[in-house]
């Protein structure tokens, strides 16, 4: 079981802006957005080595909207969960809600 969850509000993101936004809120990300992908990985690398759960509301609504983006996100969490457990486990559960 997850010792905190995180949770992530897609309900109202329908803009690239938005999206950055609320990552930003919950990540402490920066505002460049090429810069932000490196600073979520670092950030979920960090996120890997306790208890958490990601949980991403309003997903199927935002994977309408943004399409580009919900399949970006789902294939780089997917990508950086498989290369954490290589490297020695990872402890994080992603829900699409």
């Amino acid at each position: 079981m997850p010792e905190r969850e995180l949770v992530i509000d897609l309900r109202e993101v329908s803009s690239r802006e938005d999206f950055q936004r609320e990552l930003t809120r919950h990540f402490d990300l920066p505002a460049d957005h090429v810069l932000m992908w490196d600073a979520l990985s670092q950030k979920l690398t960090t996120l890997c080595k306790s208890p958490v759960r990601l949980k991403f509301v309003g997903w199927a609504g935002f994977r309408r909207r943004m399409p580009k983006y919900a399949n970006h996100l789902t294939h780089f969490i997917r990508v950086r969960h498989r290369l954490q457990e290589l490297l020695g486990g990872c402890r994080l559960e992603v829900e699409y809600a």
